[in-house]
Parts: structure tokens; sequence; C-alpha cells
């Protein structure tokens, strides 16, 4: 009897050596081999197998004299049984699905009255394991609630670009996986590429696509980084690699990486916007000033060309006084040309609509350029739809908007570089593009650049009012004109101009 009562001591000390590993939410390699160990101090074996079955997992441990000499975590077949042949196998139970066997060699307590001892014992790592495998799956189920909290925080933040809303969900993706000591992320995004620290791919991958609207914009990845999982210091093979739940967790990350695609397109459009009606506001306010200021000139350079003109007839005066009458002249006449790019600019100088041919004045811009482009070394290239369909518009004005860019397109070109013209269509606008392969326009420029007198030319070439003019003649026509940079250098400007006339000008 007092073998007996030393056995329940011991075992009562081992249960609750057991329990607290259970708690403890250690990685499951580690809590198996610190368990074994308390069975082993508890038993006095010298052999120790373990075998149970769990979720669909097979988990087999073998130690010798303290020695582990085999670890196998990996999928069990259907037909594939963990019963062992050792009829003295102490046979536990995790839940009514999943049982397992623990041999121990020599057999601890032998006979029959120490059979409740043996029942026992396997009750008690039958609860180990149940309470085991659920305090790991809870610390599982921790992180990936976490690493979804920290994505939900990025999201929310609207001062963070894209770019710099991907660097923070891929830093923060291993931490969230099984494994993350070998965990190493990925974030491929419209042609960039985020990783995680360290990051190199490895054998073993998890993957999920990013949709945007339907469309495939990019991927996120999780690789460990090693061929052989090295848990808690022992060598573990043919591991499960990744958890359902993980899955689950990555098509997630991908919605929410998607999210905020979503939602910084959305902000960088509404800013966009934003700064257009700015823009526009600006150009009104300009353009009301410019007509008053319009207004205000044409009268007194009238009568200073009209005198100057009757001055220069007089029979009284010498030929140097004409002279310099003549300068008076041509003067107004550089002065009453502003004024009425002024008017233009302001939308004010009425135009005269009818079905302009494009193709016939894309034919008539060019060649009123050719010989200035082909003393500057510089070529035209038309492309796009060919014939252009007819526009809607005032044909001197049309013209002179493709003059003023294409003169800029050449002026900012080098010897040697192409000036392109390409025309697309949709059913009811023209857009035309012209470009060129210059230094582009400084970014501090862009929103500037339709602004009447602003200019970046040399005094005397020209009088910042060639864009501003273009800008006003394309809004008076319902379009739309705007400047950007291209990728490869040089700069861009796209109009889009209404095939037929719009409902204010039938109006009309």
């Amino acid at each position: 009897m007092n073998g007996v009562r030393i056995l329940e001591e011991a075992l009562v000390g081992a249960q609750g050596t057991l329990l607290d590993l259970a708690a403890a939410g250690l990685p499951r390699p580690l809590f198996l081999e610190r368990a074994l160990a308390a069975l082993r101090d508890l038993t006095g074996a010298e052999i120790l197998r373990l075998s149970y079955e769990d979720g669909g997992e097979r988990v087999e441990w073998r130690e010798a004299r303290g020695a582990v000499e085999e670890i196998r975590f990996h999928v069990r077949p259907p037909e594939d049984s963990v019963e062992p042949d050792n009829p003295d196998a102490l046979r536990f139970r995790i839940d009514p699905s999943h049982t397992g066997w623990l041999e121990l060699e020599p057999l601890w307590a032998p006979g029959e009255e120490m059979e409740p001892l043996r029942r026992r014992l396997a009750r008690t790592l039958g609860v180990v394991l149940a309470i085991q495998r659920s305090q790991s799956a809870l610390a599982e189920r921790v992180k990936e609630i976490t690493c979804m909290y920290h994505i939900a925080q990025v999201a929310a933040d609207a001062g963070l670009s894209l770019k710099e809303s991907c660097r923070m969900v891929v830093r923060d993706l291993p931490a969230a996986w099984q494994y993350p000591e070998v965990a190493r992320a990925r974030i491929l995004l419209d042609g960039f590429c985020f990783v995680s620290e360290g990051f190199c791919e490895g054998p073993a991958r998890l993957q999920a696509p990013i949709r945007v609207g339907g469309v495939e914009r990019g991927r996120v990845e999780i690789f460990y980084s090693s061929t052989e999982l090295r848990l808690a210091g022992r060598h573990v093979e043919n591991a499960r690699t990744f958890l359902p739940e993980e899955h689950a967790l990555i098509e997630g990350v991908a919605r929410e990486l998607a999210h905020i695609v979503e939602r910084r397109s959305a902000e960088a459009e509404r800013k966009k916007l934003q700064e257009q009606v700015l823009h526009a506001d600006r150009l009104a306010t300009i353009g009301q000033l410019a007509a008053g200021l319009a207004h205000e000139l044409n009268e007194p350079l009238g009568g200073i060309l009209g005198f100057s003109q009757l001055l220069g007839k007089s029979p009284r005066l010498c030929e140097e006084d004409r002279t310099d009458v003549y300068k008076i002249r041509d003067a107004s006449l550089i002065a009453r040309e502003v004024v009425q790019k002024l008017l233009l600019f302001a939308r004010q100088a009425p135009p005269r609509r009818s079905a302009v041919d494009m193709e016939e004045l894309f034919r008539s811009a060019l060649g009123l350029l050719e010989s200035r482009a082909r003393s500057s070394g510089v070529a035209f290239q038309r492309s796009g739809v060919q014939p252009a369909p007819r526009v809607y518009g005032d044909r001197a004005q049309l013209l002179q908007v493709l003059v003023n860019l294409l003169v800029n397109a050449v002026q900012a070109s080098k010897p040697g570089q192409t000036v392109e013209l390409d025309v697309t269509c949709t059913e009811r606008t023209l857009r035309l593009s012209v470009s060129d392969s210059g230094e582009g326009i400084p970014a501090e420029n862009l929103e500037r650049i339709f602004l009447p007198f602003f200019t970046t030319k040399s005094l005397g070439e020209g009088t910042g009012l060639g864009l501003a003019v273009s800008h006003g003649i394309v809004l008076a026509h319902g379009g739309t004109i705007h400047a950007e940079n291209r990728p490869g250098g040089g700069a861009l400007f796209r109009l889009a101009l209404p095939l037929g006339p719009t409902r204010k000008q039938e109006q009309a």
C-alpha cells in the first residue's frame, strides 16, 4: 500500500507539471519534449514512444534513455492506423475523435492493482494534450487577429501612401504565422516589390492574389526560409507546413490590401479632383481679371494705333520722325495681339463654329512648322487613328492650340529627337497627345503651366500666353487639356475634344 501511495503522490505532482506546461502556450515540439521529460521522471522508463492523431495529422515521438531518436509530424493517410502492436501500451483519448498511445519500457507500475494508476495517467495525458492543442490554437488565433488589427490601423491612416502602407503590412506579416522565426513575407503590387526583414524565398510557400475591382494587381506571399524546419532545436520531418487557418488568414490579408489600394486610389482621385477645382477656380479668377484688363486696354490702344497711322501719313513729318511713328504703330499692333489673346483666354472672343477636318488641320500645322523643325534637327511623327474624325469647333482657334503645343515641343527637343502627335477616338471624343523627349516640366511648374504670363523661356522668346490661350480655347470647345511628364523623359500634353457640339453649344 505504501508503494501505491508513493506512486499516487508522484502522479499528482506530474499532473501539475503537465498542466502547467499545457497552459504555457509552448510550441508543440517544445511542449512534447518537456512533457515527456516529466513522464520519464515519473515512470523511470528508459524508452518512451508517443503516437496520437491530431486534426488529421499523425504525431510520432520516440525517446531512448532521454535522447530523442525520432520526431514525425505528418498527414496521416486514411488507411494508416496509429495503434501499436504492444499490448501494454497506454491508450488515451484527446477528444471523441482523436486517440493516442504511450509505450513505456520497462512498463510503469506493473500488476493488476496498479491498473487504476495507469488509467489515471492515460486520462491525464489526454486532457493535457487537449489543453495544449486549445492553447496553441488560441495563441495562433491571437497572432492572426493582432495581424489583421495592425493592417486595419494601416488602412485607416489616410496620411500613409500606398507604398508606405505596403511596407508596414509586410513588416508585420511573419509574426502571424505558426513558425515566425523562419517566416518571410513578400507583397508584389503593380510592379513594386515589398519584402520583410531578411527575406529569401524558401521551398514552402503560401500565396493569395490581390484583386481590385475584379482585376488581379499582385499577390501576397509567405515563405519558410528553410527546407528543414528546426523547431525547439529538434528536426521535424514532413511537418504540415501551413495550418488551414493560415490559408484563410493570407486570403484575408490579400482582401485588406485590396481595400487599401481602393482607398488610397479614391483618396488620390479625390485630391486630384480637388486640385483641378482649385486650379479651375484660379483660372476663372484670372480670366475675369484678364477680360477686364483687355477691355480697359482696347480703347486707348485703338486711339494710339489710329492716331499713329494718321500721323504717319502727315507730309510735314521728316523721315526720321515717320520711322519713330511707325515704331509706335508696330508696338500698338503687338499690344493689340496680346489683348486679343487675353480675350481668348477669358473666352470672350466669339468663335466661329463649324465641322473641322482634323486631318487637314494636322497637315496645316505640321506644314507651318516643317522648316522650323528641320532647322532644329527635330522630326515629327504622326500616329494613331488616320484619318482623324471631324470636330465641331473654330478651325482657326484649334489650329492655334495645335501650333502652340507643337512649337513648345520643338523648342524643348534636342537635335535628333522626335515630336510625336498621336490621335485616338472614342464614340464621342477625339483624344490628341503631343509629346517630346526633352527634359520635361519641373514638378513645381505643372500646376502653373496654364497660368497667363507664366513662362520658363528667355526674354523675347515667349509672352507666357500660348498655353493660357490654348487652355481657354479648349475649355470653350467643351474639352479638357492637361500636362504631365513622360516616364522616360519629356513632356506630354493630352487634349480631349468632343466630336459634336455640346448641349450648351447647341442651345447657344
